[in-house]
């Protein structure tokens, strides 16, 4: 990420997202980057370095697509990235391989007054959308259903659960069910007539309130005005000592220390599952109800290859964990998604503001 987050901050990228935040009808710009770049990254290192040899040798002839392997998603496959770049800058003349990619909400491409018309010296792309929201499940009882991905060791040494403040909302009283990690463990809860999961009771001791845009406002992450969410979290105390969720301490991965593309694994309600991390949402509209929330500096999460939809309904509180040198580690933490994709906070905010209020 640390390449996208640059890329995002350069003052030509923010005069252009500036001009886009005009537009009601752009619901988020993503950076990322280019398809070129993602294939290069995950192509077959034998054939790739044959035809780079034969590019060096007959070009100017354009470079030809790389050969990529059916699963690009394979431990160890693909290219050292010092090597990659050096390459890209010889075959591009030193241009970066980012893109923003500007979301379009439903039917707005059709009408080419609504499509913004920008121009830069980096790529930019459009792309029609389904609107994204948050991903608490709310029942015709107003309960809301989410996920607790985790708790982080607290400043007084217990154990405190981070999940998303609109899963909470005004509730002091929280209810979880604390089930099994595994299927296996499910069926021999099962086989064995023993109930697969236990309730818990435990209390909302912080939450931080969204801001809500006003009726007809417009997002803009770098505005006064219309200020942009960073983050959406709720703090449970209860006796999590000898819960199932994932147990954490000290402070998360950084948000620079993870790659765009790279295999991450998502630890939902419904069991965890893999995932991939996506380009980073420099804004973007997540929806609720008659609400609208403009959040700032979200990532993608993706479903890997040949896989479903990745975030469903009540999914909002799923911690991402990213594979780091000493196995995983905690790198965000999901709250909406838009049935193609999902969007989580980065875990490092979340503890920062854990922080703020003197409670890691």
């Amino acid at each position: 990420m640390r390449g996208l987050i640059e890329f995002s901050n350069r003052p030509k990228v923010r005069d252009v997202v500036s001009g886009l935040t005009k537009y009601p009808s752009v619901q988020g710009v993503v950076a990322e980057y280019q398809g070129l770049w993602l294939r290069l990254m995950h192509s077959d290192p034998v054939l790739w370095d044959g035809l780079w040899r034969e590019w060096r040798k007959f070009r100017p002839f354009p470079y030809p697509p790389p050969p990529s392997s059916d699963d690009s998603h394979e431990p160890g496959l693909g290219q050292p990235l010092d090597l990659l770049r050096s390459r890209w800058q010889e075959w591009f003349d030193g241009a970066d391989p980012y893109q923003l990619r500007v979301c379009l909400r439903p039917g707005d491409s059709e009408d080419t007054s609504r499509v913004p018309q920008v121009g830069a010296d980096f790529p930019i792309v459009f792309e029609e959308r389904p609107l994204a929201r948050l991903t608490a499940l709310r029942t015709t009882a107003g309960v809301a259903k989410g996920t607790l991905g985790g708790a982080v060791k607290s400043i007084r040494n217990d154990w405190l659960g981070v999940t998303c403040g609109h899963v909470v909302k005004g509730a002091s009283t929280v209810t979880m069910e604390d089930e099994a990690r595994s299927l296996l463990e499910r069926l021999a809860a099962l086989i064995g007539n023993k109930a697969t999961n236990a309730i818990i009771t435990g209390e909302c001791v912080k939450k931080n309130e969204l801001v809500s845009l006003a009726p007809g406002g417009l997002c803009n992450p770098y505005g006064s005005t219309d200020p942009s969410n960073t983050v959406d979290v709720a703090v449970i105390k209860a006796p999590l000592e000898t819960a199932q969720l994932e147990k954490w301490t000290g402070a998360p991965a950084p948000r620079a220390s993870a790659r765009s593309g790279q295999a991450a694994k998502m630890l939902s309600a419904s069991g965890p599952r893999r995932a991939e991390i996506g380009g980073l949402n420099i804004y973007y509209v997540l929806g609720e109800g008659a609400d609208s929330y403009c959040f700032g500096g979200l990532f993608e999460v993706l479903a890997p290859k040949h896989a479903p939809k990745i975030v469903s309904e009540s999914d909002s509180g799923s911690w991402i964990m990213r594979h780091g040198a000493q196995g995983d580690e905690w790198f965000g933490v999901v709250l909406g998604s838009d049935d193609l994709r999902g969007f989580a906070m980065f875990a490092e905010p979340v503890y920062e503001w854990m922080k703020a209020a003197a409670l890691v």
